[in-house]
């Protein structure tokens, strides 16, 4: 029998980018929330954890050295870099 996604809180992932997160609460199968190493919450699908495919916006991606963060600015809109990412990609 399957586990059902809300008796989940505990459990340990490592994502592909080497991040240990562990899920505090899964509302449902598409809602579950996380907590990086460092006391980042997201909120993300299981399937997503399960796959190790969360990215933790901390992660030095760009370069070996600037990261995207958390915050009200978006490094694209619709699928297309924003034209202030393109410049700050372009400065490192």
């Amino acid at each position: 029998m399957a586990r059902k996604a809300n008796n989940r809180s505990g459990e340990k992932y490592i994502t592909n980018e080497g991040y240990e997160v562990k899920i505090i609460n899964c509302k449902d199968r598409f809602n579950c929330d996380i907590e990086f190493e460092g006391g980042l919450v997201l909120t993300r699908a299981f399937k997503e954890i399960q796959n190790g495919a969360v990215k933790n916006p901390y992660h030095k991606a760009v370069f070996g050295v600037g990261y995207i963060g958390v915050g009200k600015y978006s490094a694209t809109v619709a699928g297309q870099m924003t034209p202030a990412y393109q410049i700050w990609h372009g400065l490192i």
